[in-house]
């Protein structure tokens, strides 16, 4: 038992040429969204999906006989987590209730995010029967003004908020999400005290990407870095505060967020498009990511990972810039948005600077001692997943953990045999070494793959 590898882990690193591939292939994404249906009855000036900023909208909706090939496809290529998105999925509640059932029945973790203006206690309750437990939402400021302005619907704050609050007395896990642009930055503090009162379970402050067909004329509504430093301070306060968990929901450059060893919970974040994750739109199409209009096959007519197979562009970091290939700390940053280095003029993401504005790094994770004679057994929905290089060993609502050959072999055989995992059994029944033992059992422990196994013997 050798080498065992990280989620991001470097197919080669020295990585010095502008195109060399970095990332694993993996045989199909580990998380998909489906946008399942191109309507939407706000029409949010910073909206992403491309096909929002159109003139002509159909108002097109997966069908029904396509989610069941859609789930089919997730089930066979073991896709283990599912956001259900659109436009406004509400706005078709049996096709998503039903996309979410058949997903929950293959055990997949299942996430609805909707702006909650059609939600009511009756769609609430067919949600939860559903498997639904997590929501996630946006309200973009605690002014009704504010927030109406940019979503282009009058009402719209008072139909999101009164939601809001009924949807976590129900006791859906709740997850409001403020897009911050010029229009409603000066809003962050009071919008994250109006939530605290809401009781949201998390709230994030993430900054808007320019949507690709209107990037150019949408820059001026960017917030800037100095704004997006400012926002982070404010979140943790409101942590503080609140004591609910704070969030930015897209991946920031190490250098804007600077001291990366405060925000180390915010600098876990990647771009994983074309990577770990991938979008499945309305019309079948597979794209790296919500914010890309960039296609590689319909799944619909080719299934799920001819298309996924051909983003090695996105694997190759071909969309980074220039100044991100060269920073020593790329591994671990992986570099600014991709879509926001095509998208702008410099072909840079609009906060990257440079790794010297990087005050402090995150800390190196300790490892702890194990007893040698301590016994863990994996949680339940745990999935193993066989992939070229080894295996990936993942659960729908947790972490994963990329392992080579050996170790899978080794993980499989404990897994399979539902029997628990010790120092003392990896020595003594497989020949590892002690440091690897206790090494790959810490790393277990903290994807929260493994607990301890107080009843002793099988599981």
């Amino acid at each position: 038992m050798v080498y065992f590898l990280q989620i991001f882990s470097y197919l080669k690193f020295k990585n010095k040429n502008r195109g060399a591939k970095m990332y694993k292939t993996l045989k199909s994404p580990l998380n998909i969204q489906v946008e399942i249906t191109e309507e939407c009855n706000n029409i949010c000036r910073h909206c992403y999906n491309f096909f929002r900023h159109k003139t002509e909208l159909g108002n097109r909706s997966i069908k029904i006989e396509e989610i069941e090939y859609l789930v089919a496809e997730f089930k066979k290529l073991q896709v283990v987590r599912l956001t259900i998105t659109g436009g406004e999925p509400l706005s078709t509640p049996e096709k998503t209730i039903y996309l979410a059932k058949k997903s929950k029945e293959i055990g997949m973790s299942v996430t609805l995010n909707s702006n909650l203006t059609i939600f009511d206690k009756k769609l609430g309750e067919k949600l939860k029967n559903s498997g639904i437990s997590v929501i996630m939402t946006s309200l973009l400021s605690h002014n009704p003004n504010t927030h109406d302005y940019i979503t282009q619907s009058c009402g719209s704050w008072g139909k999101t908020t009164e939601n809001i609050k009924l949807a976590t007395d129900m006791g859906f896990r709740v997850l409001v999400n403020m897009v911050l642009t010029k229009w409603n930055i000066l809003d962050l503090k009071d919008t994250g005290n109006f939530v605290g009162y809401l009781g949201v379970a998390k709230f994030g402050a993430t900054r808007a990407c320019a949507p690709i067909p209107i990037a150019k004329e949408f820059t001026n509504q960017m917030i800037s870095l100095d704004e997006l430093r400012g926002s982070l301070k404010i979140l943790y306060e409101l942590k503080e505060k609140w004591g609910y968990d704070v969030d930015v929901f897209e991946h920031y450059p190490w250098c804007a967020l600077q001291d990366v060893e405060k925000y180390s919970y915010l600098a876990r974040r990647k771009c994983t498009a074309g990577i770990t994750s991938a979008s499945v739109g309305y019309d079948g199409e597979l794209r790296p990511c919500g914010h890309s209009n960039m296609r590689y096959g319909n799944v619909f007519k080719e299934g799920l990972q001819r298309p996924w197979l051909r983003m090695d562009d996105w694997r190759e970091t071909k969309y980074s810039n220039t100044r991100c290939n060269s920073c020593p700390l790329i591994k671990m940053c992986t570099g600014g948005c991709p879509t926001e280095n095509i998208n702008s003029e410099k072909g840079i993401d609009h906060h990257c600077t440079t790794y010297k504005d990087i005050t402090t790094l995150p800390k190196k994770k300790i490892l702890c001692d194990i007893n040698p004679n301590e016994e863990f057994i994996f949680y339940p929905n745990t999935v193993l997943r066989t992939e070229e290089f080894g295996g990936i060993l993942i659960i729908a609502s947790g972490g994963q953990i990329l392992l080579d050959k050996e170790a899978f072999d080794i993980v499989s055989f404990l897994f399979n045999n539902r029997e628990g995992i010790s120092v003392n059994k990896l020595v003594g029944s497989f020949k590892a070494t002690q440091n690897e033992s206790n090494f790959l059992i810490n790393r277990l422990i903290n994807e929260g793959l493994i607990k301890t196994n107080k009843g002793g013997g099988k599981t």
